[in-house]
Parts: C-alpha cells; structure tokens; sequence
C-alpha cells in the first residue's frame, strides 16, 4: 500500500508550457538529421530509405542497446523523425493534444506521462524487436509517445470530435478504437511494412498501465461509462 501510495502522490500543479519545448527540441534534433550524412542501417521503421548518420547514435536499434550499451536510445529516439511530413504530423498530433492534457495535467505530470509512455515503449521495443528476428530495426518518431496522448485524451474527453485533416468530425473514443485496430492488424499482418506498429501499440499499452496505477483508473471503463 506503501508503494502504491507514493506512485500515486499528486506533484504540484505548475503550467510552463513544456509541450511547446518538446516540440522545439524535435525541430532542432531534426534540423541536425537532415545536415549530417546520409547512410543506410538496417531496418529502417517510421523513416525513409536514406537516413543520417545521427540515427546510428540516437535512433533506438535494439541491437546497439543490448550489445553495445547505447540505452541513451531508448529515450533520444523519440526526437528523431524520418522526414518532413513525418515530424510535421508528430508536432501537430502533439500540439493538438499536448497542450490541452499539459493544462489538465500540469506540465510537471505532463512530462511525466509523455515520457513514462516514450521510454516505456523503447523498452518493449527494445526486447520486442529481438524476439521478432529484427535486432537491427532502427527506430524513430515520437509517435509511441502520441498514441499514449491519444489514449489520455480519450479517455479525459470521450466524446470530444477530433478532425481528421482538419475536415471529418470523429469522436475521440472512435479515433482510438480505430487506430488501435489499425495497429494490431497491421502489426500481426506486416511487422516489417516500414513502419513501427510494434512502437505505437507499446506506446498505448504504457499510457493505459500509467492510468491504471498512478491515477487508479482504467481507461475502458472510464471511457465506457463516459461516452454518449
């Protein structure tokens, strides 16, 4: 009880706008990629064929992690992103989201949570990747982190439209019942297809273990009980 007592201890509530410096330091990371040299190393998820040699040191490769001790990895890779339109839609995924949990959260239990979820899911991957055969995956995007976002949102604002292209109304609950099924068919039907669903269904699986302990609530039924 002890122990459950202290993970679920409140921090003080404090607003600096941390996701506004989250995406900053992904821009600047990214500007970095795009001026280092270009190569290519092995798997390649989230990313495009041709990648920076500073992929080779701050993407997540399982293989660099276990063998070689890189376990920076599991937290840099999430400010490493393949191209333009893949850091584009990152940022406004987490613009659109961030700054509304960061409010209702505080930015301090913000950070704690987008981190918590990034780092978490670098270690799945990290041990995932392996046991499927692909060690050498290389690993960016802070999309696992999103997705965990997505899981909060939903959870807090059910039945809140989020639109899709800026056009198509779609609840927040349908929005991550229908990604969540994208990414579990698509991880079971083509692990390998360049993209790393692996990383995304991680990154909702550690958003929906951090609700479940450090605020005592499991997101279905809240949102079960929620939605109209």
């Amino acid at each position: 009880m002890k122990m459950l007592s202290l993970l679920r201890r409140p921090l003080s509530y404090k607003y600096y706008n941390v996701t506004l410096i989250i995406i900053i330091v992904n821009v600047v990371f990214f500007i970095f990629k795009v001026l280092m040299p270009v190569t290519t190393t092995g798997q390649l998820f989230d990313m495009a064929a041709g990648t920076s040699v500073l992929n080779q040191y701050f993407a997540l490769i399982p293989e660099s992690v276990l063998r070689d001790g890189y376990i920076w990895q599991i937290v840099t890779y999430m400010f490493m992103h393949g191209g333009f339109f893949h850091i584009l839609i990152n940022m406004l995924i987490l613009f659109m989201f961030g700054t509304q949990l960061e409010r209702e959260f505080g930015s301090s239990e913000f950070l704690l949570y987008y981190f918590t979820i990034g780092i978490g899911a670098g270690i799945i991957l990290t041990f995932g990747y392996p046991l499927l055969g692909m060690s050498n995956a290389v690993v960016v995007g802070a999309s696992g982190a999103i997705y965990g976002l997505l899981l909060a949102f939903a959870t807090r604002h059910p039945n809140q439209p989020v639109y899709i292209w800026g056009i198509l109304p779609v609840k927040a609950y349908m929005l991550l019942i229908i990604f969540t099924a994208i990414e579990l068919f698509s991880q079971v039907l083509n692990p390998a297809s360049g993209i790393s669903h692996l990383g995304h269904l991680s990154g909702l699986l550690v958003g929906f273990l951090y609700f479940l302990v450090r605020f005592g609530i499991n997101p279905i039924q809240e949102i079960r009980k929620n939605i109209r």
